[in-house]
């Protein structure tokens, strides 16, 4: 079932989709160039109140032209679906779906493109609320051979979910979830 989503996730996945030609054109010298989505998602989704469908982050970056070399995309819910999506639109591109909560995955992701770690590397981070954790993106900072520049992390952080999660009936346990991403808990005085 597609799932429908506010503007602004339209809105977020065009420019996504604007970018990453222009990430690869900027990277062309190099032979390898790597794309990490650690919470893909649905290979299609849906425009609230329109019905409009839009392609999913996997999609674009498969379509993407010039295209990544190094594709692994982590799921947590709807895994089966995006590989066969996949693997049927894009039969002669190499990628990897990695299910699981990317947290636990990201090791095992990062170690498949180890011996590519100098390649220029995009890691799209498209949480909903506070689900990445702050050693995953410390793990992504890292894998980069040393003396090279980072891998490039788009995160998603939306000051507005997290005011809903820590004001919600169980707004200790996503304040927990808070400290995991932040790797602190010194964000709450504000």
């Amino acid at each position: 079932m597609v799932r429908e989503w506010q503007y602004w996730t339209l809105n977020k996945l065009e420019i996504l989709q604007g970018y990453l030609p222009a990430f690869n054109i900027a990277s062309k010298r190099s032979s390898e160039r790597v794309y990490l989505d650690l919470m893909a998602g649905q290979p299609e989704n849906a425009a609230a109140g329109t019905g409009q469908m839009f392609d999913g982050s996997a999609r674009i970056a498969l379509a993407s032209d010039p295209g990544f070399t190094r594709l692994a995309f982590g799921e947590l819910q709807h895994f089966a679906l995006l590989e066969d999506d996949l693997r049927r639109r894009f039969p002669d591109r190499e990628f990897t779906v990695y299910p699981g909560d990317c947290n636990e995955t990201i090791g095992q992701m990062l170690a498949d493109v180890a011996d590519v770690n100098w390649a220029p590397t995009f890691a799209f981070l498209d949480q909903q609320g506070a689900e990445l954790h702050w050693s995953t993106m410390e793990a992504i900072a890292r894998f980069k051979k040393a003396g090279l520049t980072k891998a490039e992390q788009w995160i998603l952080l939306s000051p507005t979910m997290i005011y809903r999660g820590v004001q919600g009936t169980n707004g200790h346990l996503f304040a927990a979830r808070v400290d995991r991403m932040y790797g602190t808990s010194a964000w709450r005085h504000i």
